[in-house]
Order: C-alpha cells, then sequence, then structure tokens
C-alpha cells in the first residue's frame, strides 16, 4: 500500500506493509546512511535493516541509544550529531530513525539540523509511530520544564512502514498506539473501532486520515490542530508521571476529558465520552485520571507548546467525527481537568 503526501513543497511517499524494510529498492538512492535506533529495537531488527542496506548498496552505520523517553534530550541529541560526524553524513546522504515515536522525534531533530538539514527517512516500528508521529514532519525534543518544547517542521523523504515488525510489540506498546487510531476516528472518520484484527488496514487507514490533514495544514496553524485532541492534557500527564506513563495512555486519559470537560460546557453532545470510554476500554487504555501529582500537573499544563500566553488552543468534540477547536485560558483548562482528578 502506497500513500502520497504533498506538503511543505515537499512529496514523499508512505509505503505500507508487512517486510517493507527488506525491500532494498526503496533505499538505493542514497550513497550513505546512518539508523539512528535504540538498544530494544537494535536487539530485535538492526540486522534486518543493515543487510537490507548492505543488498542496496548503502554504506550504513548505526546509532544506538537508550530506549525511553530520555533519547529527547540535549546530550543524546549531540550523541546522535556525533554519530553522524562519525559516518560521514552529508546533504546527499540520509538518517533513517528507525524506532518508535521518541527516536522519529530525536533522529528527524537531528537531521533538519544537522548540516542545515539532511535527508530523513522514517522506518517507524510501533503502532504509535506507523499509525501518527511518522507523518506529517513534526520532530522535537524535550526540555526539563516541557514536552516537545524544541522541535521544528521537516518533512521526511520517504517513510517505510513494515507492519510486520508489529508482531513484536509489547502488548501495553501496541495498545499505546491505538489511541492514536480511535482519536483520527473521533475527530474525523467516526470510526472508533481500534482494529486489531487487520493492523496493516488499520495503519494504513489512520495514516490517510493523517496525511490528509497534514497536505490541509503542514504547519499547524488550522485545521491540523484538531489533531491535537487529548494531546494537551495527555502530554502534561506524562510529565507529571516522569514520563512512565506511554504516551497513548496519557492522550487516552486526555480524549475522555476533553469530551466529559466539552459535555460540561454545552460544546460537546451528551454521552460523548461513555462512547470514547467504551472505544478505548477494549482496547485496553486508560481513561480515568487517577493519583497524579497535581502540582506537576499544573506546571507542564502552563507551559504546553500549544499555548499563546494565556491561552491555549483547545480541541474538543462537537460529537463523534466531528472536532472544534477553541481558544481558551489554559489556567481554566487546567483547573477543569483536575477537577476530573481521582
Amino acid at each position: 500500500m502506497r500513500i502520497s503526501v504533498n506538503a511543505d513543497n515537499r512529496e514523499y511517499s508512505i509505503q505500507i506493509g508487512p517486510g517493507m524494510i527488506k525491500e532494498e529498492g526503496l533505499f538505493t538512492g542514497f550513497r550513505r546512511a546512518a539508523v539512528v535506533t535504540d538498544e530494544t529495537v537494535a536487539k530485535l531488527h538492526l540486522d534486518t535493516i543493515m543487510a537490507t542496506l548492505e543488498r542496496a548498496k548503502v554504506r550504513a552505520g548505526s546509532i544506538i541509544l537508550p530506549p525511553g523517553e530520555e533519547i529527547k534530550s540535549r546530550d543524546r541529541l549531540f550523541d546522535i550529531y556525533s554519530g553522524l560526524m562519525d559516518n560521514l553524513i552529508g546533504r546527499s546522504d540520509a538518517v533513517i530513525a528507525f524506532g518508535g515515536g521518541t527516536v522519529g522525534d530525536a533522529a528527524g531533530f537531528a537531521a533538519a539540523t544537522y548540516r542545515r538539514g539532511v535527508p530523513l527517512v522514517h522506518c517507524p516500528t510501533t503502532l504509535l509511530a506507523q499509525a501518527d508521529s511518522s507523518i506529517g514532519g513534526k520532530v522535537a525534543i524535550d526540555h526539563p520544564r516541557g514536552k516537545n518544547l524544541i522541535g521544528t517542521f521537516y518533512q521526511p523523504v520517504l517513510v517505510v512502514t513494515d507492519t510486520a515488525l508489529l508482531s513484536t510489540l509489547p502488548r501495553e506498546h501496541l495498545a499505546s498506539g491505538m489511541a492514536e487510531v480511535i482519536k483520527c476516528g473521533a475527530i474525523s472518520s467516526g470510526d472508533l473501532n481500534a482494529g486489531e484484527d487487520d493492523l496493516t488496514r488499520t495503519v494504513y487507514r489512520t495514516a490517510m486520515i493523517k496525511a490528509g490533514y497534514v497536505q490541509a495544514d503542514p504547519k499547524d496553524t488550522g485545521i491540523r490542530r484538531e489533531l491535537n485532541f487529548g494531546h494537551t492534557i495527555g502530554h502534561a500527564l506524562e510529565r507529571a508521571s516522569g514520563f512512565e506513563l506511554l504516551h497513548g495512555c496519557g492522550v487516552s486519559i486526555g480524549m475522555v476529558a476533553m469530551a466529559k470537560i466539552g459535555e460540561s460546557m454545552g460544546l460537546t453532545e451528551p454521552g460523548t465520552a461513555e462512547q470514547l470510554i467504551s472505544a478505548l476500554s477494549a482496547a485496553g487504555l486508560p481513561t480515568e485520571m487517577e493519583n497524579i501529582d497535581k502540582d506537576a500537573f499544573r506546571a507542564a499544563m502552563l507551559l504546553d507548546k500549544k499555548g499563546d500566553g494565556e491561552t491555549v488552543n483547545a480541541v474538543f468534540l462537537k460529537k463523534i467525527g466531528q472536532a472544534a477547536v477553541i481558544a481558551m485560558p489554559i489556567g481554566e483548562l487546567c483547573d477543569r481537568a483536575l477537577g476530573l482528578a481521582r
């Protein structure tokens, strides 16, 4: 399956299907490449992609980082830069982000800024990255005071989505990815079915929705903001947990919270939150704000990257399948969210 994306005056393809990272023809346009990955993915799949690059006659090296959100730090970013220098990566070569969303964010930011930009190839290995974060050009690292506060937009030249890699994904990470699948249904198609029975079709369906938003609004200044449904609260929950909470779990809780807040404000059709809870619970995702550090949550909310001074572009559902972006005081949103906490 192939999806074509045209954004920021750059057209690239998303190649989706089982076994895609074994297709050497996808990589033959590069002379050199540096594969940026983490220790977990390296143990499972690095040999496979390196063999593919060898068959494609690409001179490739690897940069292996510790797993987790720590990848998106200043120190790890400089480790990536050093690895790119060691591998003699130039502006006609490639950085291959081979991992989940954290690897994609950090490697993508490195590619965007190293030598003022070198070609970026995403090879996502998690459902969350395949269905969402590898598409659209958002790349970033974290600051100690907030998630994704240091970033830019940098479109890849290619996305290689091998759905066979999902067979090695831990159950909790598969569920985390389902949050983004359900989110796309909640804001656009109206279909809240997670679709675990056919993950290739699920990834394709969700990637098509994401690609449509990206093409319509590459820089996230208009309709693409709808994709942030659940994320303002979700990111704050991640930060407040010290990133022990998986991204998709935070987004799941955030979506339910926004639906409940929307219903209480008369913005959201009654019963919407219950529909979300049913779909998210069936996918194995949490839906309640429990045992949170309220001070840490508030601090993270006030530094949300989507904020504009004292306001934030909050994404609500009018109903399942229809979203609305409404500017509101971020302090008010924070207070309403904390009012739901147990």
